[in-house]
């Protein structure tokens, strides 16, 4: 988990190392859609660093497409 951690901590280190002078002559509302760019990212990072079983994006494509996408595969399929 200590590598996992230091993995993450160096991958935003170097992204705020790189965008961090940009952000400084942006607007307001360019750093808060930034900031929550980057708290959105934080989500997977979660996941990954305490190996966590929380929902995934492809778990929520599946929660809703799934069944129809089941019922449009049993219309086409030709009888038996």
């Amino acid at each position: 988990m200590f590598e996992k951690i230091i993995l993450v901590l160096v991958g935003y280190i170097s992204i705020l190392a790189y965008d961090g002078p940009k952000l400084k002559y942006t607007s307001g509302r360019e750093k808060l859609v930034y900031g929550m760019l980057m708290t959105a990212a934080l989500y997977p990072c979660l996941i990954f660093v305490l190996e966590l079983n929380w929902p995934n994006l492809d778990e929520l494509v599946d929660f809703f497409f799934k069944n129809p996408a089941k019922r449009i595969v049993e219309s086409v399929k030709l009888p038996s």
